[in-house]
């Protein structure tokens, strides 16, 4: 191998097995590409123990037995590995103020003074992440100056957990003894400076900590997770957790993951951990948000699909894998998609939007919300698509003559979409009254006296060998067609005029019928809905509480709504219902839609400081942004 990065592939590979190429790609700083020749260059290293790296689709899968390359690097080894002479290195400048050489630390590890030049090298490859450096100084010879103090027990860890990855770690989990994966001398500058030996035990319940919760953590995370505790657990600010473990001796690993302060983890193992052990609490969190997002989809298409079981455990997955891997920006399969989804997210704009809108009210603040989205778009998006194939649509195909040519595409469709009505019918017989009645119109020669969305010029033989046009355009006209239906639909229920701001202060009962009187204005109700809205106040009070009241009709009282409709009132001197109120809502509901505007007005006001916001400088268009759904 000819480079230090090669080396430490090598290793990674031969203790985590299989490897994302982005993660080598972000840990090396380098491209993907360079990566890819990095590990041609190591399978020829690898061809003498009979192994070989496998790439498929941005995996590296090491295959092959792997007991033959221990057996050579063990033989190998000098009486101090590679990374524990960079400790022992490293550890020499932190403990003396004396004048240090490079002939005295060659004498000291018995190395050529070559070798400890190289080592500088690889030494200052870890300094460099902390912005520090070995410099040379003809008086004070050579000296490393750290920004913080602390930077003293990442760059500890950090050479430690390259010992462990060098090393085969598998056969100390066997073990389980720190003492024995150490030089002896090694082993004595951790004991004295960390309390090495708190190891053992710290691996120990973190074991039995994750067997007995069921916890998803691999081996080799968790020997490192363990290691990194024992390092930081010495730490000023640990002090507390540090007396709490030496002062038991079965100590809760669990809370001491949880409170350990830690700088500089740029592995996230902590981070990573903790969100490992809240299942309970994050799969409340993603459940409701499944909900949510099934809510969502059956409203934009106003149809009766229901999601599968497949479609729902995809979405799950996505969800809990975004909030556990925040180490990569996009998860790999993610990235690759995202410059290929811009013309779904034109044609399912209204999905994208109110999708997006979804996972930041779930995930605000510590996920990656483009990931999340990105995710669960591209899994809807493929869902509907299969859909397609089973919806009731009604299908035309059109030709000139006789029905020969449209009979067969017909035909044809038909074994395609299982459920959809498809009718042949001559050119000479079209009109824009036929076209109105079919989904998808396809005719062999262009229809010309028409402004119907739904005609799909594409003769017969175009039409077989290329189904996928037929498919996108009945795509387009299904989903796209009816999320814009719907979108409409939600505009009208909440414009802005149906808002009226700083209104003088009046009787409960004038301001109900202020407010069914200005549904029925608008074309929402018929006049008699304000005497339901009444009878209703009067049995049981609409007021919710945080200065809002939400006045509707009786039930039964459907047949008197013309359409589904929100007006809004806000009255600068409060209306006395059971308490003062400033806000008034009133609903005329002939379906489900209004409901998601609903839903948006009592999130907003559950928090009587939003309220007391929105009452300062109130205006109608201040309340229509606040409020609307549709864009």
């Amino acid at each position: 191998m000819n480079s230090d990065r090669n080396e430490q592939i090598v290793y990674l590979l031969l203790n985590y097995k299989t490897i994302l190429v982005s993660q080598l790609s972000n840990k090396f700083s380098t491209s993907e590409k360079t990566i890819l020749r990095a590990v041609q260059s190591i399978n020829v290293y690898f061809k003498k123990y009979d192994l070989f790296v496998k790439s498929f689709e941005g995996k590296l899968t090491l295959i092959g037995d792997t007991s033959a390359m221990w057996k050579s690097l063990s033989d190998d080894k000098d009486k101090f590995t590679k990374h524990e002479r960079l400790i022992y290195i490293f550890n020499h400048f932190m403990k003396t103020d004396e004048k240090i050489t490079i002939l005295d630390l060659a004498d000291d590890l018995e190395v050529p003074t070559t070798q400890v030049q190289n080592d500088f090298k690889d030494l200052n490859n870890v300094l460099l992440k902390y912005e520090a450096i070995i410099s040379n100084d003809l008086k004070k010879g050579l000296t490393i100056n750290l920004l913080a103090p602390h930077h003293k027990h990442a760059i500890f860890i950090d050479l430690i957990f390259l010992n462990f990855l060098s090393n085969q770690t598998t056969s100390f989990i066997k073990n389980q003894f720190v003492k024995n994966f150490f030089n002896s001398y090694i082993y004595k500058i951790l004991k004295n400076n960390y309390q090495i030996d708190n190891f053992n035990t710290i691996y120990s319940n973190l074991i039995n900590l994750i067997t007995k919760e069921n916890i998803e953590w691999n081996e080799i995370d968790t020997i490192l997770l363990a290691m990194l505790i024992t390092i930081w657990i010495n730490d000023e600010c640990n002090k507390k957790i540090l007396n709490l473990f030496l002062e038991n001796s079965n100590p809760d690993i669990k809370i001491i993951i949880q409170n350990i302060v830690t700088k500089n983890d740029t592995s996230q193992l902590i981070e990573r951990f903790n969100k490992k052990t809240i299942k309970p609490e994050k799969n409340e969190v993603i459940e409701r948000c499944i909900n949510e997002i099934k809510i969502l989809v059956k409203n934009l298409l106003n149809s009766g699909l229901n999601f599968d079981e497949d479609i729902l455990q995809n979405i799950r997955s996505h969800l809990e894998n975004s909030l556990v891997e925040n180490n990569l920006k996009y998860d790999l399969s993610i990235k690759n998609y995202i410059s290929k989804i811009k013309n779904y997210i034109n044609n399912y704009q209204y999905l994208w939007i109110h999708l997006r809108r979804t996972i930041n009210k779930y995930f605000l603040v510590e996920n990656d919300q483009d990931q999340i989205t990105y995710g669960i778009f591209i899994y809807l998006t493929v869902w509907l698509d299969t859909q397609l194939y089973n919806l009731p649509m009604k299908i035309l195909t059109v030709c000139i003559g006789g029905m020969g040519q449209s009979k067969m595409l017909a035909t044809y469709l038909k074994t395609i979409y299982k459920r959809a009505y498809i009718e042949a019918m001559p050119f000479a017989f079209i009109n824009n009254k036929i076209i109105d009645q079919f989904d998808l119109v396809i005719s062999s020669i262009e229809i010309t006296n028409t402004n119907a969305q739904n005609t799909l010029h594409l003769p017969v033989i175009f039409s077989v060998e290329n189904k996928a046009i037929i498919h996108e355009k009945l795509n387009e006209i299904f989903y796209k067609q009816k999320m814009e239906k719907r979108n409409t639909e939600m505009q009208n229920i909440l414009k802005i005029e149906n808002i009226e701001t700083n209104l003088p202060s009046e009787s409960k009962t004038d301001a109900i019928t202020r407010a069914g009187k200005k549904l029925v204005d608008l074309g929402y109700a018929k006049p008699e809905y304000i005497s339901s809205m009444l009878r209703r106040e009067a049995k049981v009070t609409t007021y919710i509480g945080n200065k809002i009241a939400i006045p509707h009709g009786e039930d039964g009282s459907q047949e008197m709504i013309i359409n589904s409709g929100i007006v809004i009132l806000h009255y600068k001197d409060p209306v006395k219902f059971d308490e003062p109120v400033n806000f008034i809502v009133g609903i005329a509901s002939s379906n489900n839609l209004h409901l998601e505007i609903l839903a948006n007005i009592a999130e907003k006001f559950s928090e009587i400081e939003k309220v007391n916001e929105l009452l300062i400088n109130t205006t109608p268009q201040l309340l229509f942004n606040e409020f609307k759904i549709g864009d």
